[in-house]
């Protein structure tokens, strides 16, 4: 099978190493520079125990692939949209938050989403850590395509209702990634630190009054449980904010906010953490 990766940062340099293996892997970048140094050297996995080479190619154009993942963050996907149009087979949109949904909607091809729970950070235009293995959670119900795509680095699942799984995700995302984000913490220090831990709880409570048919997905104790589960790693946002690079702040807890808005409830501390980080942002913005 040919998979096309589109977006080579974190999250699609790791992937493409789970499938160099088995599949031909092209990764669509944006810069030439990018695509010229994962032509010339590849992609290197870096995990606890290895350090693993994987061949793979590289372009800044669509290439023909039998189906796309689109790995990229929400505030890239209008500048996609027009070579996102040229597919034909199929889109899968893998997503931290609920606003890549409606986007997905617009393709006449194939579109499948989903998750992924693998822990990825950056080192590099070619080198990427593993920080924690997971799995992957697709709206497929064409099993041969799980079939196709699964392996024991990354299991693959079909789920009915994609939207559980989504939301599930966005909720954890809104838990850890503002917090750790506004206090420069990893992940583990939202539980040891008993004031991070105050407003993990907080978070958590709010969310849970304000969507209490959501309750089912997260518990709190597995909130706890991922935060140990991940305690060394840096999250998304909070690598975001270190590297002064544009967040997924209105797409992950924005989108959240504005559900709770359409069902009249307010989430007061995630409110104050969301306007607190888009104050940051705009102040680096005029910078």
């Amino acid at each position: 099978m040919k998979i096309a990766i589109i977006g080579a940062g974190a999250i699609g340099k790791l992937l493409a190493t789970y499938y160099a293996q088995q599949h031909e892997v092209i990764v669509v970048v944006r810069r030439e520079e990018q695509a010229r140094a994962i032509m010339n050297n590849g992609i290197t996995k870096l995990a606890s125990t290895q350090c693993v080479n994987y061949r793979v190619q590289a372009t800044t154009t669509l290439p023909k692939a039998d189906i796309y993942f689109v790995t990229v963050k929400f505030y890239h996907l209008m500048a996609l949209q027009p070579l996102l149009q040229q597919v034909t087979t199929t889109l899968v949109f893998l997503q931290n938050g609920l606003a890549h949904q409606s986007f997905a909607q617009q393709f006449s091809c194939e579109v499948l989403v989903g998750t992924l729970t693998v822990g990825a950070e950056t080192k590099n235009d070619t080198t990427v850590y593993e920080r924690g293995a997971g799995t992957m959670k697709l709206s497929a119900p064409q099993q041969h395509i799980i079939w196709q795509l699964t392996s024991e680095a990354l299991p693959i699942s079909y789920v009915a209702d994609v939207n559980e799984v989504l939301w599930q995700k966005a909720m954890l995302n809104s838990l850890i990634n503002p917090l750790t984000a506004l206090l420069d913490l990893p992940n583990g220090e939202l539980v040891t630190n008993k004031h991070a831990f105050h407003l993990l709880k907080t978070i958590y409570e709010e969310l849970i009054t304000a969507f209490p048919d959501k309750k089912h997905l997260v518990g709190f104790e597995d909130v706890v449980q991922l935060c140990h589960n991940t305690a060394m790693n840096t999250s998304s946002m909070r690598a975001d904010f270190l590297a002064r690079r544009p967040s997924e702040l209105s797409t992950i807890v924005g989108a959240i906010l504005e559900q709770a808005l359409n069902q009249q409830q307010v989430l007061p501390t995630l409110h104050t953490l969301y306007y607190a980080l888009l104050a940051i942002e705009e102040r680096r913005a005029s910078e």
